[in-house]
């Protein structure tokens, strides 16, 4: 049986960070947004994000984007909205339109 890479949620990634100083350099301890390029199967509720119940793919990527610069208008108009294909093996980074 194939695997599927988004939806299996087998796939483990973890950072570990000293919160304060990062909390103290937003936004620029930020590099970049990104999402997974695809259709989501990620339908989990998100009840953080104010009035909306949204999947952690695109849609939850453009509006995280959408925040960061709305709350740091000059700040964090160099923070690019990046797409990544796990297939691609020489650009799996491009920037995402329509940000």
């Amino acid at each position: 049986m194939p695997r599927h890479f988004v939806s299996e949620g087998g796939y483990y990634n973890e950072i570990v960070i000293e919160f304060d100083a990062f909390y103290s350099s937003l936004p620029e301890s930020i590099d970049a947004i990104f999402y997974i390029e695809g259709p989501c199967t990620d339908r989990r509720p998100q009840p953080w994000v104010p009035g909306r119940q949204q999947a952690k793919c695109e849609e939850y990527a453009r509006w995280a984007h959408a925040e960061l610069q709305r709350r740091w208008p000059q700040r964090a108009r160099d923070i690019p909205l990046i797409r990544l294909n796990p297939r691609s093996w020489t650009e799996p980074f491009s920037l995402a339109g329509g940000a």
